[in-house]
């Protein structure tokens, strides 16, 4: 299971570890698992191009944590 960084003073964190609540994509590919945004194609789900996760939140700035 990934380590949970937790925001720090004057940030926000733009994924809750739990659901996709806030990001838009085809739920057929994207879920919310084991406190990871995971992405999936089998044979029997198979995506016929490239699809895209995206936060649909307004970021104004921001940092990647060093993990």
């Amino acid at each position: 299971m990934p380590t949970r960084v937790p925001a720090e003073d004057g940030f926000e964190t733009i994924f809750d570890g739990q659901s996709l609540n806030g990001w838009r994509g085809k739920s057929q590919f994207w879920s919310a698992r084991d406190g990871a945004i995971t992405g999936e194609t089998t044979a029997e789900n198979p995506t016929d191009g490239n699809t895209f996760l995206i936060f649909s939140g307004k970021v104004a700035d921001f940092e990647r944590p060093d993990l």
